[in-house]
């Protein structure tokens, strides 16, 4: 049988592989796999190129500009990393589904509850995937509408359209990886949730029960506690270097952001008072 909680994922690990973070279910086709590989062999080629491109496009005329040459910089190696470490732990990945297939093939007199529970995942992972894609283009939108309206006093190269393009790219690289963290912390908070509920409805039928049927459902219990740590110890495994990287590239895109808007109004004090910042 195939894995439950894959099937109802379907179309957010499509999408995630399409970006050429590579994840690596049980039951996975062969076509799937050789999407996957595909899709995460051509963004290790292309990230280098283009992330190259868009840093000779935004060379610094002064010191204060080199914040946003250091800063592509990041954001395409952290884009690569993420790229090149979801390719590189493909067998960590399969050990942690294992794990919730485990998990799963243990419920076997509660699958219809736990089903119920991954349908409640997926709906609510969707609302988060498309907020991290308006978040993400939303702040794009808003970029290119500053860079167009002070493009007459700020250095911006004359190709800024192909630019962005590269750059939204990488950005929505790093923001899915996000997304499938997230989707492995819910995953596991779910199940952890579910196991929790499953001990209070047996603390009411044991006290009933025969002691044979009590060391069926404490071995039960065991396995399961057991296969969580596990799958919760593999997908620490899978998210080192990423993740890692992600913190540093917010962090310093954040503080580009306020020294961006600190130094703006210093130099165009006029438009700061007309309310653009």
């Amino acid at each position: 049988a195939k894995m439950l909680l894959v099937k109802y994922l379907k179309f957010h690990l499509g999408f995630l592989r399409i970006l050429g973070i590579c994840l690596q279910t049980p039951n996975m086709s062969r076509r799937n796999k050789v999407f996957a590989y595909i899709c995460s062999i051509s963004a290790l080629l292309v990230l280098p190129l283009t992330g190259y491109y868009v840093f000779m496009s935004v060379l610094p005329r002064v010191a204060s500009e080199f914040l946003v040459n250091f800063q592509v910089l990041v954001l395409f190696i952290t884009a690569f990393v993420i790229v090149l470490e979801t390719l590189s732990t493909k067998g960590m990945q399969f050990r942690f589904w294992r794990f919730i297939e485990k998990i799963e093939n243990l419920y076997e007199e509660q699958l219809s509850d736990l089903e119920v529970e991954y349908k409640i995942l997926s709906r609510y992972q969707m609302k988060k995937f498309f907020l991290i894609i308006l978040y993400s283009h939303g702040l794009d939108f808003v970029t290119i509408v500053m860079t167009k309206l002070f493009q007459e006093e700020i250095n911006v190269v004359t190709n800024w359209t192909v630019i962005w393009w590269f750059y939204g790219s990488a950005i929505l690289i790093t923001r899915m990886r996000n997304l499938s963290h997230i989707l492995v912390i819910d995953t596991l908070t779910m199940h952890t949730h579910f196991f929790n509920q499953d001990l209070r409805r047996l603390g009411r039928i044991l006290q009933f029960s025969s002691n044979s049927y009590i060391v069926k459902e404490l071995n039960l219990i065991k396995l399961r506690h057991a296969y969580l740590w596990e799958a919760v110890y593999w997908s620490n495994k899978c998210h080192r270097w990423s993740q890692l990287l992600n913190i540093v590239d917010s962090f310093y895109k954040l503080t580009e952001a306020l020294y961006w808007i600190y130094t703006t109004r210093e130099k165009f004090p006029g438009k700061a008072k007309m309310g653009y910042f």
